[in-house]
């Protein structure tokens, strides 16, 4: 685990001495790029919320957290598209002014969440941001990384391993 684990909102401080950004202070650094709609972060957005929260399951739901694990697993399955395809059929079911949708299909029923928490993952938020600025080459990698290091915590929590 890195400097950048604690998702408390006090920075730490490395080794040398510098200021560095707590887990939380990152999450809305990239959030604030995704919903700027900046690309790539903002293709990533659904992802990048489901990964964070995957990481730090105390900041959210048992029934959000089984959602994310869901998104998380279309992504490792289907990729980016298949996560876009996924929130756009669930907005249209949560769209009550339009016919109802055909439903989400065996994405969100099929994937059940380990039980956890995770043991702690080997690439996290900190990876993906490299230097606090979430730069924009190889961070659709990184993203593939984050997600594979989440899905091997938690099926490592539910096997004891």
């Amino acid at each position: 685990m890195n400097e950048y684990a604690s998702h408390d909102s006090h920075p730490a401080e490395t080794s040398g001495g510098n200021r560095v950004l707590s887990a939380e202070d990152l999450f809305h650094r990239l959030l604030a790029l995704d919903h700027a709609r900046l690309q790539p972060w903002g293709s990533f957005h659904a992802l990048n919320v489901a990964c964070y929260f995957l990481q730090f399951p105390d900041r959210s739901s048992r029934a959000s957290l089984e959602r994310e694990w869901a998104l998380l697993q279309c992504f490792l399955r289907e990729g980016l598209q298949g996560v876009h395809s996924l929130t756009e059929a669930a907005v249209r079911a949560n769209n009550h002014r339009q016919p109802p949708a055909a439903p989400l299909g065996e994405a969100l029923v099929n994937e059940v969440l380990p039980v956890g928490p995770p043991v702690d993952p080997d690439f996290g938020i900190l990876d993906v941001a490299v230097d606090g600025t979430f730069p924009s080459p190889g961070y659709s990698e990184r993203m593939l990384r984050w997600a594979k290091s989440l899905d091997r915590a938690w099926r490592s929590s539910a096997s004891g391993k």
